[in-house]
């Protein structure tokens, strides 16, 4: 059947039917008449043929502008036209969308990268060199031959980081002359690149002369200026961006800006100033950043400062904010400033159990708070007041409503409990009265109390304390009544975390939470092996490397996939305990551990270092700096560049076979590594792991047992490992051990359920070898893996997936509806099963979903841009009306072609060990199905309740045709 329609009239949406398709464009063309015709004949369509149809809105374009240094593929996911600082690091190529317009911002006449001076040099150009420390210097821009260094060097220097276009930001001394005479020697090299000139609403005038789109940046005052401006450029066919900068927190009158410069034909963009990447507008940005105050002045508190993983915060809540769907970034308040327009960048704001505010900074902290609480952000005091100064309690008593003198009780007696929320507290320990920390500290009126104490001043008089309680404006919960510390690895909560910090950020509203712990609706396993011990000799007859038996009994015997480290020094015999004449057969041995198809290879340094950072203050209790090393070894002390950069080349160079290189740098010692050797790794072009304590078992039943999945050193970023090794479950490897790292199975159990909070992380060393029982219990563990339907990947992969969470953007767009931006690696989100279930016609880039505990985990395609709208819950199996196919989970990864209603078609991960098992549903009761797998045609049923699962070989290439259910509903 063929049908034609002149091409007039062509509009959007499209029809479908089999091989034939028909597109109608423009339907403010059409009469009613053949509107009503093309509605009912895509109806008819649809029925008979299994069509789909798309009302998708055209989508408007969409600017992003930060002054960010650095910046992920979460940032730039979803935006169509981006504008960063041609100095600001981009995520590697493979992380950055393909259509997208990069705009590289820079003033030609500065030497942007030193790489450009010997360039320089080269060409004969004049460099000024600057005489203020940190300024770059300059170009001569008065020289002939400058504009056409700039467009062939500068430009190409942009072009290689990513970049696709740019924006020039003239400095005072370049003339207009010689402005044009850069561009035309742009236009010569780069004939399609997209050119825009930074300008002022005055000035705009000289992007027309030039020819170029514009590009401003203006505040609301300016406003009626930049819309004249916009005007005037895009009559004249040339791209308008402006971004405006607004201190307003009223989202109607960021839309409205948005709104008016779109009239214009404008590209608009509505940041707070300073530009830190939140959009206001014309896409709502739901900020996922917690802010933690921390530390202290060191010269007035005469103590070491402490890093963010040392804080109260990171050490127990943080990991209930990130399944809260929150990120914690950190402050030090001894030596950063409070950052401006706050409410507009963070969630809320958490102040540190151990913070000490400076004396002459106590009013403005104080004010700086009420101002966010008046903004409606959550204010959360934890562990004590960390106020004194008179001006600043006097704001907390009149702005948050704190009651009493708010002064600690030196010499408290008789405490006792008033009152206890019983449904809050009492969660792991009782609530007990205490003398520690008492206050003359009374909530607000109105205020939830979990948990309200009395007791006797010096002078005998009663004073109230209400260490634990909820109010409007967030609340407080101070120690000694938030954890009972049992031993330095075991605390246990008196009020449960997860609700009272859910309590805490209700007023912020639903947001869906990216979720490390599960892909495809299954939950994720993967494992990693330190390096220690390979070398070491085991117990076993004919005391064979330990190595060897983890490659034997393991690595070739269990299908999953494995990351496998070793140290440099135990390679090339410069340790102490591994012979020289051993070097040639641990070698041979790691070769072939690297060689097995299930095998990803990774770094656990060159020597092993126990202390990786020089200025941490809080290091740990060691005796040497790293492994013990053969006295001729020169090494001497630890050198970031050789544990790094050397261990890597020496794997890739020596131990590798064609087609792997190194994946992951997994942290020895102290796995504290500072923000130094984090940044070598990063540019490495690896992702790095280990740190964290995850140990919650039956020794240690405390949920403040459960590390968090990231920790932030300044601004980079460390993935923790999702759980500890077996030196902690064998008693520091004192034993018992197979009694000992079996209990692991006990972890991943407890991390499970009530809620899942981490994956299946299975992590040990080599010398996990050793004795028949500490093997046993390796075996042990991975024989339960196999039996759970778990989701296998790469330590790699969940590296990713956990920094990728990290970074995940959410946009709200109303009631239910959101827009997710990630990386693509973060393929799950959470919301409360309470809140319903996607719609999957008109969300975008949503798989399925299943049911976990209270929560609904969603599945996504990998996308960058994730369109996700809820509606009410459907009951199972579906109404033949409501019926669409949706992925319920999966054991391997699937790229799909096709996810519709009634047909889907997908391929399964090649690179998987076994067989997997794909479950779907979404159908109506017994429908029959059509199925097709590697060409090969059968039939399937689903059960009663619309469900069907398939058993699927690697590379698998699979059709499901659900139509005859359809045609069940034409009779």
């Amino acid at each position: 059947m063929n049908l034609s329609i002149a091409p007039d009239i062509f509009f959007s949406p499209s029809i479908r039917c089999g091989q034939d398709r028909w597109e109608i464009v423009n339907p403010k063309q059409l009469s009613a008449s053949v509107k009503l015709f093309l509605q009912v004949f895509a109806l008819t369509a649809s029925l008979v043929c299994g069509a789909t149809t798309s009302a998708e809105e055209p989508k408007t374009q969409l600017l992003w502008s930060s002054n960010q240094m650095r910046v992920s593929p979460a940032d730039l996911a979803g935006f169509d036209v981006v504008v960063l600082n041609a100095t600001c690091d981009l995520p590697p190529s493979a992380g950055l969308p393909p259509a997208q317009t990069r705009l590289a911002k820079f003033d030609p006449t500065l030497v942007l990268h030193e790489s450009l001076l010997q360039k320089a040099a080269d060409s004969g150009l004049t460099v000024i060199a600057s005489v203020v420390e940190g300024r770059p210097s300059r170009f001569d821009s008065h020289e002939p031959s400058w504009g056409k260094f700039v467009a062939r060097e500068v430009i190409d220097w942009c072009l290689s980081k990513g970049f696709t276009g740019c924006v020039l930001e003239p400095g005072p001394a370049l003339s207009a002359v010689e402005l044009k005479a850069l561009v035309d020697a742009i236009r010569s090299t780069q004939a399609r690149m997209p050119i825009y000139l930074s300008t002022t609403t005055e000035a705009a005038s000289s992007a027309l002369k030039l020819g170029v789109g514009s590009y401003m940046e203006v505040s609301e005052p300016e406003l009626s200026a930049a819309e004249t401006a916009s005007k005037v450029i895009t009559g004249a066919d040339l791209p308008s961006l402006v971004v405006v900068t607004s201190t307003s927190s009223r989202q109607e009158e960021h839309q409205a800006v948005s709104e008016k410069l779109s009239s214009t034909g404008a590209v608009p963009f509505v940041t707070p100033p300073s530009l830190p990447g939140i959009s206001l507008a014309p896409v709502r940005e739901r900020s996922r950043k917690v802010l933690v105050l921390f530390g202290w002045d060191a010269a007035e508190a005469e103590k070491p400062m402490i890093c963010e993983t040392d804080t109260m915060t990171g050490e127990l809540l943080q990991t209930p904010l990130e399944i809260l769907g929150y990120e914690a970034e950190y402050l030090d308040i001894g030596s950063q400033a409070l950052p401006e327009h706050a409410a507009a960048r963070f969630a809320a704001v958490f102040l540190d159990g151990e913070l000490l505010i400076p004396g002459p900074r106590q009013p403005a902290v104080a004010r700086w708070l009420a101002e966010l609480k008046d903004a409606g952000r959550p204010i959360f005091f934890l562990s004590g007041m960390p106020f004194s100064h008179d001006d600043a309690l006097t704001v907390l008593k009149e702005s948050f409503g704190l009651q009493g003198s708010l002064e600690a009780i030196s010499r408290a007696t008789d405490p006792e409990i008033v009152t206890v929320d019983a449904e809050l507290m009492n969660f792991e320990a009782k609530v007990t009265a205490r003398v520690g920390g008492f206050t003359d500290l009374r909530a607000p009126e109105n205020a939830r109390i979990l948990t309200r104490l009395r007791g006797k001043d010096a002078e005998g008089r009663y004073v109230v304390y209400d260490p634990a309680f909820l109010c409007d404006w967030g609340g407080v919960w101070f120690d000694p009544h938030l954890i009972l510390r049992g031993s330095q690895d075991s605390s246990l909560f008196f009020g449960d975390p997860y609700a009272i910090l859910s309590q805490v950020m209700a007023g912020q509203g639903v947001l869906p939470a990216p979720d490390v712990t599960t892909r495809y609706g299954q939950r994720i396993f993967y494992s990693h092996i330190d390096g220690d011990g390979f070398g070491s000799l085991s117990d076993f007859r004919g005391h064979p490397f330990c190595a060897e038996l983890v490659r034997d009994r393991i690595l070739k015997k269990f299908p999953l996939p494995i990351t496998v480290s070793i140290v440099q020094a135990d390679m090339e015999a410069l340790a102490i305990g591994i012979k020289t004449e051993w070097k040639d057969q641990m070698v041979d041995l790691a070769r072939s551990i690297f060689a097995l198809p299930n095998v990803s290879a990774a770094s656990h340094s060159f020597a092993h270092p126990y202390q990786w950072d020089q200025t941490d203050t809080n290091p740990g209790i060691y005796t040497e700096p790293f492994m013990t090393l053969k006295p001729e070894v020169p090494y001497k002390s630890v050198d970031l560049t050789r544990e790094i950069a050397g261990s890597i080349a020496y794997i890739n160079q020596e131990l590798l076979p064609a087609g792997k290189s190194v994946e992951l740098m997994l942290w020895s010692g102290n796995c504290r590594p500072g923000r130094e050797a984090l940044r070598m790794v990063r540019e490495q072009g690896i992702e790095n792991m280990n740190g964290g304590n995850t140990i919650l078992s039956r020794l240690y039943p405390g949920l403040a047992g459960i590390a968090p999945r990231v920790m932030r050193w300044g601004d980079e970023l460390q993935i923790y490992a999702a759980n500890q090794n077996e030196f902690m479950y064998a008693n520091g490897w004192n034993g018992p051990f197979f009694g000992g790292f079996a209990d692991v199975i006990d972890t991943f159990e407890r991390t499970e359920s009530p809620r899942r909070l981490k994956p299946v992380n299975v992590y040990y060393h080599f010398y996990s070898a050793t004795s028949l029982s500490s093997l046993r219990a390796l075996e042990k563990i991975h024989h339960w893996c196999m039996e759970q339907p778990l989701h296998p990947v790469t330590a790699q992969t969940y590296a990713r997936i956990a920094k990728d969470a990290h970074h995940a953007r959410v946009f709200e767009h109303g009631p239910r509806h959101w827009e997710l931006r990630t990386g693509g690696h973060v393929r799950t989100f959470r919301l409360p099963i309470s809140l319903g279930q996607p719609d999957l016609n008109t969300s975008q880039g949503v798989l399925g979903w299943v049911a976990h505990a209270d929560s609904i985990l969603i599945s996504t395609d990998g996308r960058h841009s994730v369109t996700l709208k809820l509606q009410d819950a459907i009951a199972e199996p579906a109404p033949r009306a409501a019926a669409h196919l949706r992925l319920v989970s999966s054991t391997a990864g699937l790229e799909f072609a096709e996810l519709g209603d009634l047909k889907a078609s997908f391929k399964v991960d090649d690179k998987i060990m076994k067989t997997a098992t794909v479950v779907f549903s979404g159908l109506p009761e017994a429908s029959r199905c059509d199925l097709t797998i590697n060409n090969a045609p059968s039939t399937l049923s689903a059960d009663a309740q619309g469900r069907f699962s398939l058993n699927l070989p690697p590379g698998a290439t699979v059709t499901i045709d659900a139509q005859r259910a359809r045609f069940a509903l034409l009779r």
